[in-house]
């Protein structure tokens, strides 16, 4: 890499002014070949470059390169385009390829002719995109070049370019120039039948056509008006007359750019088309191309490399033209505000255009060889006079051109001292303060060892010292920063000031506002004094800033407020916005202007009361008008570079409907769930400022099954690498955004790409429907046979519990039966004919009745209570006793709604007549309550007979068929209930005051259930 500052005006006098940094790349850079033919900017900033040995395209830092391996038909690239859809066309001496991604596609020409070299390749106004060959003008079709004639006659003819205008189209054959108007009518402007290269190239800027001919250069009026050369007018005749033109630029700012066979490379002033005012003096006068990239950088393509231009704003002093520079050590200021170099040659005085040797008279006690000491510091006391600190233990004064050494004022605190490396003069108490041994202070007439009030102890291990304009004087030593205030007392100051732990030598300097700054050995910190005169630390400035170092070593601020820093890397400019927490902008001017330096930390600044910037580096001088130093801002824009599954190259047609741009990226790609590693490069173009250049992205979630860690990421922090990776990535649709900065800049133009990760087949809707529709199906086949197993099991216990009814019925109703017919012969053969009419009239009813709801497994509580009171009647005819019953149910109670199983309360009705009440002398009651508790019914049967333990020694034979009926009975009322709790039948003996038995009382207890209407 060459790096070279071209000194372009009059090189006369002493100063010289430099109007552009230059840089040139070779392949030694890089590149293919050090022979660059063609340059060429995309939309996204990169910046295209054709050589003779193959394609390249370049970022500001790195050369990307293609050649056969990647497709290309030829190595000499002669042309490069972008059109509307992104797509980069590359003309070689063998065909037009088309970049896809990191290959090379050729497309053949319709007609087969062997086309050697391609002049250009643009798109028209109604997208028809162009080649413009040695074997004629082709047109894009889809997938080849189709030959089109431009011109009647001229099919075949080499076209050079053409050029859209409101006037119409104008075409350069190199031999012929013709104009075809709107009206598509053909007008035959110039003709060289002699030489096809006679008009050469053909250009529109701002209105107006420039055309370059073998030996002079010619503009026309607006769209056209006069173009010949008969009618047009020659721009510089005197420069370019008869000198072989073969190249032009109009740049932005309205300066030519021309290059010559005889004088290189030539450039106007600013909207000047008569006088040119500089040079390039080339290794070889053959020039290719000349283009300016958006950030206003001249490049142009030369035989030895590719040419980065760039106009500065500064003045030069450098050695190489006034031998009396070299070894600057320092920058100071003299009593007439005079700029002071100190150099191994002594002390130079700036004058006029350049620095001279500084005449100077000095005292006896001072030789002339002490003015080549290396001066390490200097102030200014109030009376205009200079003191220098020198690093041969030498303090001299120099007041107007009379230079006094006063070394001896030190007395012997100062000699055992090897070196003074800080000075400094505190404008309130007079006092100069002078870092030795230990601390001294005092005036032209002595110093002394300064000792803090109170302790009385002196200041040693000193880095630096600073007096400011309210008295207060700062002192670094090797592990602390103290303030000295007014009255001598001595505080520690490191907390305060953000240096704790800081051993490092400080620079200072004072803002008018009272605030000041320290550098150091861990960057920038601004300062402020609070009401009780200490300074506070309100802003740090790191490399995390953006400070190509934290190392500090000398700054200065000028007259817009900025702050000038040299770090160990550089020279940079510093912006601060109105509060703390604004984020400085940091421009790194050396890198912008090309000053390159390889021992920063002795590099000196210096802003004279001018307002002017100063900046010694060993051999030069440099000086800026701080007004004139203005800063675009203007950040870069990012570019997707790459994106790969799992770390392979990845051919992104298998996962995505669409690809755009060159690079053929996907705009959504499609990924399997197992496709879900993902790395992303990216690249910000920049050719300014590239080693503060750093990014940031982020990946945002829009829907998916996602980590809140990754959902909830914001921007990632600043940094300066430049591709990330996602590792087994969830389910969801992601959107990767990310940006680009430098130092100096906002974030610029995000770029972005889109993919979404499905979900596996087992969490997709369409396999989850199926899934439930699947289960539903076999859980509604399981429920199907596990009701159909239930209804069968219920239909069978429902035929056992009618086959029990029955079976009950069977013990009871025969039994019934027989003693009923017994009873009405009986009456019969009594001759009783209207008892026994009655009787069979009664048993008949009640017959029919039973039948009738046999085959029901709940009847009515009325029906239920008929039933039983028919029972009673027949069964008092038939046994000839006297009977009092009553029936009665509680008046919240609706017999027609209530429900039961049929001829449950019979059998127990039964028990009673038979055995305790008709064995029983007097009065025989028989009561019957049927009540609610709640969910229940309860049904009480309460008689006055015998009781159980008289009855059970009078019915042996039939003990076990009752035993059997009351279980048959419970059973059924279980079934009812649908529960085990509370108990279905409760049976007790009743007694009289004396204890003996006075009946039996039965309690049944049946659920509730409503009867249905009808």
């Amino acid at each position: 890499m060459l790096l070279a500052q071209l000194l372009l005006c009059s090189l006369t006098g002493r100063a010289v002014r430099q109007h552009f940094y230059l840089h040139k790349y070779t392949a030694n850079d890089g590149l293919p070949d050090s022979y660059v033919l063609q340059i060429y900017q995309d939309r996204q900033g990169f910046l295209w470059v054709g050589t003779a040995n193959g394609l390249s395209r370049f970022d500001g830092r790195e050369f990307v390169n293609y050649g056969y391996a990647a497709g290309l038909p030829n190595l000499t690239v002669d042309c490069i385009y972008e059109d509307h859809n992104q797509r980069i066309w590359v003309g070689t001496r063998n065909g037009i390829a088309e970049i896809k991604g990191r290959k090379c596609i050729t497309y053949p020409f319709d007609d087969n002719q062997p086309v050697s070299f391609i002049f250009g390749i643009e798109e028209l106004k109604n997208n028809d995109l162009l080649a413009f060959t040695d074997k004629g003008v082709y047109r894009w079709n889809t997938c080849q070049w189709k030959k089109i004639q431009l011109y009647p006659g001229m099919g075949n003819h080499a076209c050079r370019n053409i050029i859209e205008t409101g006037k119409g189209m104008f075409i350069n054959y190199g031999d012929n120039l013709v104009l075809r108007d709107n009206g598509g009518q053909y007008r035959l402007l110039g003709q060289h039948p002699l030489a096809r290269t006679w008009y050469n190239r053909l250009a529109l800027y701002d209105d107006r056509l420039y055309l370059s001919l073998p030996d002079r250069l010619v503009s026309s009026g607006p769209a056209g008006a006069g173009l010949l050369p008969t009618d047009a007018g020659s721009l510089f005749e005197h420069t370019l007359y008869n000198n072989k033109i073969e190249n032009y630029f109009h740049d932005s700012r309205g300066r030519l750019w021309m290059s010559t066979e005889q004088e290189g490379l030539l450039v106007s002033r600013k909207d000047d088309e008569k006088v040119i005012t500089d040079s390039f003096p080339l290794t070889q006068n053959l020039v290719s191309d000349i283009y300016e990239d958006r950030d206003g950088n001249i490049w142009v393509g030369c035989v030895d490399g590719l040419l980065q231009i760039r106009e500065v704003n500064y003045t030069l002093f450098p050695a190489t033209r006034n031998p009396l520079l070299k070894d600057v050590r320092n920058l100071a200021s003299a009593q007439d505000n005079a700029v002071i170099a100190c150099t191994g040659n002594g002390l130079l005085q700036f004058k006029g255009d350049g620095f001279g040797p500084m005449p100077l008279t000095y005292t006896p006690s001072a030789a002339a060889g002490i003015a080549r000491q290396i001066v390490d510091d200097w102030c200014r006391d109030s009376l205009g006079r200079t003191w220098l600190a020198m690093r041969e233990k030498k303090i001299c004064l120099l007041e107007r051109n009379r230079l006094k050494d006063i070394t001896g004022i030190t007395g012997e605190a100062g000699s055992k001292q090897s070196s003074y490396w800080r000075i400094g003069f505190n404008k309130v108490n007079k006092k100069v303060y002078l870092c030795a041994q230990a601390l001294l202070y005092g005036n032209e007439h002595g110093l002394d060892v300064f000792r803090a009030t109170g302790s009385g102890q002196p200041i040693t291990r000193l880095r630096g010292i600073h007096c400011f304009d309210n008295g207060r004087v700062l002192v670094n030593t090797a592990d602390r920063l103290l303030m000295i205030d007014m009255e001598g007392r001595v505080r520690d100051v490191s907390r305060e000031t953000g240096t704790t732990g800081s051993n490092s030598f400080m620079t200072f300097y004072t803002e008018p506002s009272g605030k000041f700054w320290i550098g150091y050995y861990g960057g920038l910190i601004r300062c402020h004094w609070n009401e009780q005169q200490l300074p506070v630390q309100e802003l740090t400035i790191t490399v995390k800033d953006g400070l190509p170092q934290d190392v500090v070593p000398t700054l200065t601020i000028d007259a817009m407020g900025r702050v000038w820093a040299i770090t160990g890397s550089g020279l940079v400019v510093v912006e601060t916005g109105t509060s703390p927490t604004d984020r400085p902008i940091i421009h790194r001017l050396s890198e912008q202007m090309g000053i390159s330096y390889n021992q920063w930390r002795d590099a000196r600044l210096l802003t004279e009361p001018g307002g002017e910037v100063w900046m010694s580096t060993g051999d030069c001088i440099f000086r800026w008008d701080p007004s004139l130093v203005q800063f675009s801002n203007a950040p870069p824009a990012t570019a997707i570079e790459d994106v790969q599954l799992n770390l392979q190259p990845t051919q992104w047609s298998a996962w995505a409907d669409t690809l755009y741009g060159y690079r053929q990226l996907p705009r959504l790609a499609v990924l399997p769930y197992n496709q879900n590693n993902l790395s992303i490069s990216y690249r910000a173009p920049c050719f300014s400022s590239t080693s503060g250049l750093e990014y940031s992205y982020h990946l945002e979630v829009e829907d998916g099954d996602v980590q809140p860690k990754i959902q909830a990421a914001g921007w990632s922090p600043a940094t300066k690498n430049n591709a990330v990776s996602f590792v087994k990535l969830p389910p969801g649709r992601y959107r990767f955004t990310v940006r680009a900065r430098v130092s100096d800049t906002d974030w610029g133009k995000p770029a972005e790409v889109a993919f979404m990760i499905e979900r596996p087949y087992w969490q997709t809707g369409w396999f989850r429907l199926s899934l439930v529709a699947l289960t539903a199906a076999l859980l509604s086949l399981a429920l199907y046979y596990l009701i159909r197993r239930i209804r069968r099991k219920a239909q069978i216990r429902e035929q056992l519990q009618e086959l029990e009814l029955k079976a009950l019925r069977s013990q009871m109703n025969p039994h019934f039966i027989y003693n009923s017919l017994n009873s009405i012969q009986a009456l019969v053969l009594d001759n009783k004919p209207e008892e026994a009419s009655l009787y069979i009239s009664k048993f008949g009813r009640l017959l029919r009745r039973v039948l009738n709801h046999s085959e029901q497994s709940t009847i009515s509580l009325k029906v239920e209570l008929e039933a039983l009171e028919w029972y009673l009647q027949l069964e008092q005819l038939r046994l000839h006793v006297s009977l009092q019953y009553t029936i009665m149910t509680s008046p919240d109670i609706d017999p027609d709604e209530e429900g039961l199983p049929p001829l449950i309360l019979q059998p127990f009705a039964e028990n009673a007549l038979w055995h305790g009440l008709s064995r029983k002398e007097g009065e025989r009651r028989l009561d019957i309550l049927v009540k609610t508790d709640n969910d229940w019914l309860i049904a009480e049967i309460i008689d006055n007979g015998i009781g159980r333990e008289q009855a059970a020694a009078g019915k042996v034979i039939r003990e076990a068929n009752e035993s059997k009926g009351i279980e048959i009975s419970r059973r059924r009322i279980k079934e009812h209930n649908g529960t085990e709790e509370p108990a279905p039948i409760d049976i007790g003996d009743l007694y009289d005051p004396d204890h003996r038995p006075a009946g039996t009382k039965v309690i049944l207890r049946i659920r509730r259930k409503r009867m249905l209407p009808g």
